[in-house]
């Protein structure tokens, strides 16, 4: 996840765009079919860990009893980072397959399609739990809010 880290660090100084600092950081060359494969893992990659975060973040909502408003804060804020990154490579990925399209055929890129809808389905999921996890600290903070 060399790439995302990058991305994330990226300064303002930096004239390169989220797509550019991707190939030039995974060395892709967009022009090459054994490169639809690459990205395909790295989509997978950054839905499976944003589903993960997801699943870590629901099965602490479930423990809730146990919880202090500081957990479910720090909760809170893994999830909105998390958010932020998968957002970010979203657009990454997006701008690809954009890119993407112009050397290779329709076929070829569903595949790549499906993960990034599936990325897009787990950006949704962790902006569903960053509102219950910002809910719950609020009920925290004052119990009779429900």
């Amino acid at each position: 996840m060399r790439w995302m880290n990058q991305l994330a660090g990226q300064d303002a100084e930096t004239d390169a765009s989220g797509l550019t600092l991707y190939v030039e950081t995974a060395e892709l060359d967009l022009t090459a079919s054994p490169t639809l494969n690459r990205i395909a893992i790295h989509l997978v990659e950054t839905w499976q860990g944003a589903a993960a975060i997801d699943a870590a973040s629901r099965a602490l909502m479930v423990e809730g009893a146990g919880l202090s408003r500081s957990d479910v804060t720090d909760a809170l804020g893994t999830v909105e980072s998390a958010m932020a990154n998968a957002q970010t490579a979203q657009s990454v990925f997006d701008a690809a397959l954009l890119e993407l399209t112009t050397y290779h055929d329709a076929e070829a890129l569903d595949g790549l399609r499906v993960e990034r809808d599936l990325l897009a389905l787990r950006v949704s999921d962790l902006r569903d739990r960053a509102d219950e996890l910002a809910d719950l600290r609020r009920q925290m903070l004052n119990p009779s809010i429900s």
